[in-house]
């Protein structure tokens, strides 16, 4: 796969709570990972005190938000 959101779509069960929480988490994961906004999920991930680098972190948050 490719790093590009718009080269594919993949389709994921949504979120229906604890009957599917387990499968849902290591689906996201695995997107998430795949377009390089895993660190974005990580509990530690802050953005950059450079203003151009957390103009930048800021985008990539907001698309890991939008998967």
């Amino acid at each position: 796969m490719s790093g590009s959101a718009s080269s594919y779509r993949v389709s994921v069960e949504p979120l229906k709570g604890a009957e599917n929480y387990p499968t849902w988490a290591i689906q996201m994961e695995d997107v998430l990972n795949d377009l390089s906004l895993d660190t974005h999920i990580d509990e530690k991930a802050t953005a950059p005190s450079d203003a151009a680098e957390r103009n930048k972190w800021t985008v990539a948050d907001r698309r890991a938000l939008t998967q």
